[in-house]
């Protein structure tokens, strides 16, 4: 899970930025949004092991995703 791990340090990055330029210390949200990030990568995750299972490995797919 590369992608939440990164998700996360960029999340920090976040806390740190805005906490040394506007003064504003934003960790009371970092509960909520790990939580946010684990669910959505956990869907994801659920979400194309499924597909994975659905086309055979030796077919051609184009997924398209819209957010």
């Amino acid at each position: 899970m590369q992608d939440y791990e990164n998700t996360m340090d960029d999340w920090d990055n976040f806390i740190e930025d805005t906490q040394e330029y506007y003064g504003v210390n934003m960790k009371i949200l970092t509960d909520p949004f790990r939580e946010e990030q684990e669910k959505y990568y956990l869907k994801v995750k659920f979400f194309l092991s499924g597909i994975e299972q659905t086309f055979p490995t030796n077919t051609h797919t184009i997924l398209i995703y819209t957010v």
